[in-house]
């Protein structure tokens, strides 16, 4: 009796973990599917090794390194760092000497893949555009996928070091919810990044990342021009696919259980605060370090964001550079915008990316030097 009650609950230990392995398994390779379907489907991303892992940004550039990025259609923007992880063109690379101590005249650009200029040439982001019209040496600090956490950190480091002149910070509503999530946005696989948590005012602090990205460790450009067939599929999955989702969902089970455990805190709700500390701590580096701050306002439709209030306080000038763009349109409709401003490709033409085209960063930049030269005008007087 005893035997064969002991043989049925091995029997059935046995089915339910085959069971739950299986079903496992099958949630792996559905993920790996998916990350296949996305890079074979001309979708956009990046080739070449120009980002790494880092505990406190969560992905940073490679110094001196060089890539592309690429749109859905196929084209492909090259991109340079120089050595201090920069957003430079080839001829100027190697960048500012390393232990230069001669005060330049830096514009420092602080924000998302819209102050990065995902889609367009460096030499064409409003970053560089306005740094050329007032004859000054930008410093684009912009990255993808980077959100007010991240700025905030850049911030304290970046003005310090250089001293620029002139700092550019953009404001758009998503770089508050970014800083409210635990993972940055991504083509393929999870990126952990610093986020706020806390309640309102002092306790309100940067939580390091939850766990180290494997997304950089791995070069996926191979499967963009490959043959897409099941061999292609099953290679993907071994070599690229299964220890990615392996180890995503494996660090993210035990964020969600040290969370449920109350060992790991959740992202602050406190999006006001969060945006009122973040822009008034920039605004005191700068003036700590003789720098002008400029918050560059930047939406990604017709509509224009609103301007928080708190910005009133703050010792800087504002640039509205998204109802710049919107003035220049013959009617302000959403197609309208996206026609004007979206990057076009393929026939017949269609939508590849929703940043910022080259025509929007020259009518962004134009709004920005605008700005700065009237603020240059009242302080000469």
């Amino acid at each position: 009796m005893r035997t064969s009650r002991l043989t049925y609950l091995i029997q059935y230990g046995l089915i339910l973990t085959g069971t739950l392995g299986l079903s496992f398994a099958a949630i792996l390779f559905f993920q790996c599917y998916k990350y296949w379907v996305i890079l074979t489907s001309n979708s956009v991303g990046w080739i070449g090794h120009v980002h790494t892992e880092d505990v406190p940004l969560g992905y940073v550039p490679i110094p001196k390194s060089s890539g592309a990025m690429i749109l859905s259609d196929g084209t492909t923007i090259p991109v340079f760092y120089d050595s201090r992880g920069f957003r430079t063109d080839s001829e100027k690379i190697t960048g500012p000497p390393p232990n230069s101590t001669k005060q330049l005249n830096y514009i420092l650009g602080l924000g998302c893949s819209f102050m990065f200029g995902f889609g367009v040439q460096e030499k064409a982001t409003f970053c560089n555009l306005t740094a050329d019209a007032l004859g000054m040496i930008p410093l684009n600090a912009g990255r993808c996928s980077y959100g007010l956490a991240e700025m905030l950190i850049l911030a304290r480091q970046l003005i310090a070091e250089f001293k620029p002149e002139i700092v550019l910070v953009q404001y758009s509503p998503w770089l508050a919810e970014r800083s409210q999530q635990r993972y940055a946005s991504t083509f393929c696989g999870l990126l952990p990044h610093p986020y706020f948590v806390g309640e309102r005012g002092p306790t309100l602090r940067i939580h390091r990342p939850d766990f180290e990205s494997m997304i950089f460790k791995r070069d996926f450009a191979a499967f963009r021009t490959s043959d897409s067939g099941p061999w292609d599929l099953l290679n993907f999955t071994i070599n690229l696919g299964f220890p990615i989702v392996f180890h995503d969902l494996w660090n993210s089970g035990l964020v969600r259980l040290r969370e449920s455990l109350k060992l790991v805190p959740q992202p602050s709700k406190c999006t006001e605060d969060i945006i009122s500390r973040v822009y008034s701590e920039i605004a005191s580096i700068c003036s700590h370090f003789g720098c002008k701050m400029f918050v560059v306002v930047l939406g990604s439709n017709s509509q224009a964001p609103d301007i928080p209030e708190s910005f009133s306080k703050l010792d800087c000038s504002i640039v509205n550079a998204q109802l710049e763009l919107i003035d220049r349109l013959e009617s302000i409709t959403k197609d309208e915008y996206a026609r004007n401003y979206f990057h076009w490709g393929g026939i017949p033409p269609r939508v590849i990316d929703t940043h910022p085209n080259a025509r929007a960063h020259k009518i962004i930049a134009e709004g920005v030097a605008k700005v700065i030269g009237a603020s240059r005008k009242r302080n000469e007087k």
